[in-house]
């Protein structure tokens, strides 16, 4: 009878300390779920808010980190090529769009790029602002027929750190894609950025990016090029006197 007692309380304190150890890994596991990560580039997310950001004085102020989009734009990404040598702009902005259409619609935008070229071209003729008309036009576009899509903000600053604090703020809000305008061998361009991370000075912080001057990859990975973001800062201002980008989050 002694060794029952003896055994039947063995038992409980193994099935308490198991109990314990089950508390300890879910409470364990609650922590992690709240650092969320980035599928393609795999450092963790921490949470910082986008107004200590904007109101950051010093790239000291902002904590390493990388800085990615939401994972179902990488899966709804699909990659066109510009027909041709002017059109990289449109091709951008449909590329952009696209992906957050079809990644929160399940349906993929309608409008085709040489339909984007046209009727900015027809409504917005020789715009010329920033030393980057092309901003304009795609953000006259935006407004005038994609704001069932989406909210958007053209974001023009003259300085280098506040156009860095603005790309970073907005990824940290919507985690999705934006356009930017950039240039290529001195001449303009446009790209499509999906992530920064960001190591608190520009030259070793790295922006990750897609070029509709190359024809697709075939996947997400294979579109994604890289720059740094002491680089990528320089090629926006070729040209132009802002740094030009147009911001686009879902509905």
């Amino acid at each position: 009878m002694k060794q029952i007692v003896l055994l039947a309380i063995f038992l409980l304190i193994i099935v308490g300390a198991c109990q314990k150890e089950s508390e300890i890994l879910s409470s364990k596991n609650e922590e992690i779920s709240d650092v969320t990560h980035d599928s393609t580039f795999s450092e963790p997310q921490l949470k910082i808010s986008s107004s200590n950001i904007l109101s950051a004085t010093s790239p000291n102020h902002i904590p390493s980190q990388m800085f990615g989009v939401n994972s179902i734009y990488k899966t709804a990404y699909y990659h066109y090529k510009q027909p041709d040598a002017s059109s990289c702009s449109w091709t951008s902005y449909v590329n952009c769009i696209n992906c957050i259409v079809t990644a929160n619609n399940n349906y993929c935008y309608p409008t085709p790029i040489t339909t984007v070229r046209y009727r900015c071209q027809q409504y917005y003729p020789n715009v010329s602002q920033y030393g980057a008309s092309h901003i304009l036009a795609l953000e006259w576009h935006a407004g005038k027929y994609d704001q069932g899509y989406m909210y958007y903000s053209r974001k023009s600053p003259t300085n280098r750190w506040d156009a860095t604090k603005y790309m970073l703020a907005h990824i940290n809000s919507y985690h999705t894609p934006f356009v930017v305008r950039s240039s290529m061998n001195g001449i303009g361009h446009y790209r499509v950025v999906f992530s920064i991370d960001w190591k608190q000075t520009e030259s070793a912080s790295t922006v990750y990016y897609t070029d509709c001057w190359y024809a697709n990859a075939g996947s997400f990975n294979g579109n994604i090029r890289s720059m740094s973001l002491a680089d990528f800062l320089n090629a926006m201002t070729v040209g132009a006197s802002c740094y030009n980008m147009l911001l686009m989050w879902p509905k």
